[in-house]
């Protein structure tokens, strides 16, 4: 009995047919630059290719985030003011009744 062994060929992996982002905005509260980071490498393991966020009220050290993904072009960040009024960085907290 002989075997045949037949070589595989792999076709180059193509672009795909469409590419998705994401676009967020947070304005009830600051979340940690590691959270945002999770959040988004998470977002980008789904297949999202470009985030478009627009900032009204972020953490303190959120800059140095947005200025990393902004150099991967994986970012955009639009300037919003708080719909409250609220300044960015704020200490002061957004209380929500669900009930």
């Amino acid at each position: 009995m002989s075997t045949v062994y037949e070589p595989i060929h792999y076709s180059p992996r193509q672009k795909p047919t469409f590419e998705f982002g994401v676009c967020v905005t947070c304005g009830f509260g600051a979340f940690p630059p590691h959270e945002v980071v999770e959040w988004i490498e998470a977002q980008r393991l789904y297949g999202v290719a470009e985030f478009n966020l627009y900032d009204v009220y972020y953490h303190a050290n959120m800059t140095n985030v947005f200025n990393y993904y902004t150099r991967k072009k994986l970012l955009r960040v639009f300037k919003l003011p708080h719909p409250l009024g609220l300044k960015t960085q704020s200490k002061d907290k957004v209380a929500y009744n669900c009930s």
